[in-house]
């Protein structure tokens, strides 16, 4: 769906898409090959919001924590998705992810394209 940004995405434990579950991603960010180690921490099926919380990876050579947020709302026929980035940067001279959720984003888009073609 989106393999000029992610390369593979491999459940590890549980079942996808449930609390618990843990997710490896290999995915190219700036050009470059990343890992990304995950687990689904919350899922709250009425407010459509699932977080994923990394636990390995390269993300984490920069910050304490991060998590994605992935929220979908309803609006009409199609759905609104937000994605929020929660994170602790190791220093404050370690920049604020933007460039990520730039990919995010594309990856998201590329998404919805598949889907609709």
């Amino acid at each position: 769906m989106s393999p000029d940004h992610v390369q593979s995405v491999e459940l590890l434990e549980g079942q996808w898409g449930t609390p618990g579950c843990v997710i490896f991603w290999k995915y190219t960010h700036e050009g470059k090959p990343k890992t990304c180690k995950q687990i689904i921490t919350e899922l709250d099926v009425a407010k459509k919001s699932t977080t994923y919380k990394v636990i390995e990876g390269d993300l984490l050579q920069e910050y304490k924590t991060f998590a994605f947020i992935l929220k979908v709302e309803p609006k009409g026929q199609k759905n609104l998705v937000t994605w929020t980035l929660e994170y602790e940067k190791l220093n404050e001279q370690i920049d604020d992810p933007n460039t990520l959720m730039d990919t995010v984003m594309t990856v998201s888009q590329d998404i919805e394209t598949y889907h609709f073609k």
